[in-house]
């Protein structure tokens, strides 16, 4: 039976614990991180009694069993996603008053400079023959050109900057990041004594707290208390945190703007999760500040190409044409974020006149072996396999590219900062009109007349023939076109040459990987504009074609599963093979291709060519068959030495000076496939699939 006295002591006891943690909230109420604490108190019963005795029901006092610590789930995440915004947009707003203060200064600023040097040349126009007019010119433009570089550097310097505290950023993620992963340790640790680690659990919140400061997050708890941290509030981003285990985050900068990556595997990998927070704000004035700067270089750009092609059109003091005004920067030239291989790029610029005022995106296609160039101001994209070529520049490409590999061409980045007034002397002004008109005193009428000038079209050289095809005859090495017209110039004085022009068959490539050739099982197509067209099955399971090889023997190569097709080893249900119809397979490297030297192959949703791999299927990337190409040699002169007879519409189309025929060029076909004697005695062999040969006959069916 308990005493009064302990009752008493009990309850003196546990309220005195219970001040003391009020005590603690009430000194701790501005240590940051720290959550207020709650006594949990608890009756101490009393005996259960015996057999003989009945059990105490009066109770042995109280107790505390835990101190509780005040913790909301729902309310600390809405807390956390409220400082994450708050600090992206005072970071972001911060940084655009930086800009805005940079681009908009109360006075001289770059639009403010542009109309003086426009003012100066119209007081030129004004007094063209007036040196004094023409100096204040020439220094208002090396001013101009002075305040396109200051604006560049200042935003390449602001750029800079952001970069450097997104960098600064990323490392405190990575250290917090770090710090958790030790606290859940801590935690993990504390746990085994069943008391509740209060400290640790302010610790770990304040940590996360931070966290919030700097990126946007998904936070979950475990019943121990120890945390997993994902990026981004959408709750399937890349883990930062799980258990004792910290994951590195890192940062790339691409011609976009700033990419965060995070390890995963070995390898870096890009998310774009990060939107809220220090970060967030950071990668979104970044790209804000990259939109101004590329809005300065096109306008640095357009400024140069038009104020140049407009002062080419005038007569200086010193009655010569007029040259360049203004110089910027070439063309750019730099490898895609994403890009898989070693692959290099070079630049060549044959007429920076001609360069286009808008970025380009080169994009490699393994499947085609093509490299497209696209840009927004392209009807048609540029293609090419190992040389590209567009208005004013050539891009080679060195080294074996993957598929998706990208480059990005960029006429723009670089023009503000590299922009410079290329005139010296007041007498290089191009003041006066190239073509004057006036009219005579003893004129009787009142008639007009106007006058265009007429720029003629610039002439583009022809590549080499060996620079075009390569010096093989077979067709595995046959180069192939996107488009007809003239290819390559045989240069004088060069040997024997053979061209050849050949068919291509429709083919079907299945590209499989190493887990999915040992389970073939079946091989399923359709063919068209042939007979018979099927559809056709073929089974290619191994055991078919080895039926003595032991049961767990797989295919392990695709030119073994070739080789067995073209044997007839495998055949389809009819009990025909690959041969009897007409079709040829191939296999290296992982992949299987089929051809066919009639029709085509199937390519609907329903019969395009399949493979069967237990419950799933692989898909063939399917080719048409083309035809062989006509082949036409002629001269600069316009004499027909060889191929096909053409329409007056085609003729037009090709002998023009621009597509390097002379400027009097007159189409003559007296000589077209003329063997004996050849053009100037030369030795023309012609050999053609549907012959050479012609016979005249009469009516009669006899010699006419």
């Amino acid at each position: 039976m308990s005493s009064l006295f302990d009752v008493g002591k009990s309850a003196l006891n546990s309220y005195r614990q219970s001040l003391a943690v009020t005590g603690q909230n009430i000194a701790n109420i501005n240590t940051e991180g720290y959550k207020r604490r709650e006594a949990k108190l608890e009756e101490v019963t009393g005996s259960q009694g015996g057999v003989t005795s009945l059990p105490d029901q009066t109770g042995l006092g109280v107790r505390i069993t835990d101190i509780n610590r005040s913790f909301d789930q729902y309310l600390l995440d809405r807390a956390r996603t409220a400082i994450a915004g708050f600090e992206k947009l005072d970071v972001f707003v911060d940084q655009l008053k930086e800009l805005e203060n940079m681009l908009l200064p109360e006075k001289g600023n770059l639009g403010a400079q542009i109309a003086s040097f426009f003012d100066s040349l119209r007081e030129v126009a004004a007094s063209p023959s007036d040196i004094a007019p023409r100096a204040v010119s020439i220094e208002q433009g090396k001013s101009l050109a002075a305040g396109f570089n200051t604006y560049a550097s200042q935003l390449e310097q602001l750029l800079a900057n952001t970069e450097s505290v997104m960098e600064d950023s990323i490392e405190t993620i990575n250290l917090l990041s770090k710090q958790l992963a030790d606290i859940n340790g801590r935690i993990m640790a504390a746990g085994q004594s069943g008391q509740s680690p209060n400290s640790i659990y302010d610790l770990r919140d304040k940590a996360v707290n931070d966290l919030s400061k700097l990126t946007d997050l998904t936070v979950s708890y475990s019943g121990r208390g120890v945390v997993s941290v994902k990026l981004g509030s959408s709750g399937v981003g890349p883990t930062i945190v799980d258990g004792k285990q910290s994951i590195a985050t890192g940062l790339r900068k691409t011609i976009s703007g700033m990419q965060p990556l995070v390890r995963s595997g070995g390898e870096d990998v890009a998310t774009n999760q990060i939107s809220a927070g220090m970060a967030g704000g950071l990668i979104d004035a970044n790209k804000a500040v990259m939109e101004a700067l590329k809005d300065i270089n096109h306008l640095a750009a357009l400024m140069t190409h038009e104020m140049n092609r407009q002062h080419r059109q005038g007569i200086t003091l010193e009655g010569e044409s007029g040259g360049n005004i203004f110089s910027t920067n070439s063309m750019t030239l730099s490898t895609g974020a994403s890009n898989r291989s070693e692959v290099t790029g070079e630049i060549f610029i044959t007429d920076p006149e001609l360069l286009p005022l808008f970025d380009l995106t080169a994009t490699y296609s393994k499947e085609d072996n093509i490299w497209t160039v696209s840009g927004a101001g392209f009807d048609t994209p540029l293609r090419g396999s190992r040389q590209v070529t567009g208005p004013g520049f050539s891009l080679t490409i060195n080294g074996e590219a993957a598929a998706g590999d990208t480059f990005h061409l960029s006429s723009l980045s670089g023009a503000a900062s590299g922009m410079r007034f290329l005139l010296e002397k007041p007498q290089q002004l191009a003041a006066a009109s190239g073509l004057l008109i006036d009219a005579d005193a003893d004129n009787l009428s009142d008639a007009d007349i106007d006058v265009d000038i007429v720029v003629p079209a610039s002439k583009t050289p022809l590549p080499r023939l060996d620079k075009v095809l390569l010096n093989s005859s077979s067709p595995i090495e046959a180069s192939e076109f996107m488009r007809d017209g003239l290819v390559a110039e045989i240069p004088a004085g060069s040997g024997p040459v053979a061209l050849s022009s050949f068919t291509r068959q429709a083919s079907a490539k299945f590209q499989i990987s190493e887990l999915e050739l040992p389970n073939l099982t079946q091989l399923s197509f359709k063919l068209e504009n042939t007979a018979p067209v099927g559809p056709f099955t073929f089974n290619v399971n191994y055991q078919s074609a080895f039926p003595l090889a032991a049961s767990t023997s797989r295919w392990t190569d695709t030119a073994e599963v070739a080789d067995m097709l073209n044997k007839g080893v495998l055949i389809d249900s009819n009990g025909k093979s690959l041969v009897d119809y007409g079709l040829y397979a191939s296999g290296a490297n992982g992949a299987l291709t089929l051809t066919t030297s009639r029709g085509n192959f199937d390519n609907s949703d329903a019969l395009v060519p399949k493979l069967s791999i237990g419950s799933g299927t692989i898909r063939a990337s399917v080719k048409d068959s083309l035809a062989a190409s006509d082949l036409q040699i002629f001269t600069r002169e316009g004499r027909h030495i060889a191929g096909t007879v053409l329409t007056n519409d085609q003729l037009a189309e090709i002998i023009t000076a621009e597509n390097g025929f002379a400027e009097q060029a007159v189409y003559t076909g007296n000589y077209l496939n003329q063997t004996k004697p050849g053009y100037r005695n030369m030795s023309i062999d012609i050999d053609r699939s549907s012959g050479m040969h012609a016979l005249t006959i009469g009516a009669n069916g006899t010699g006419a």
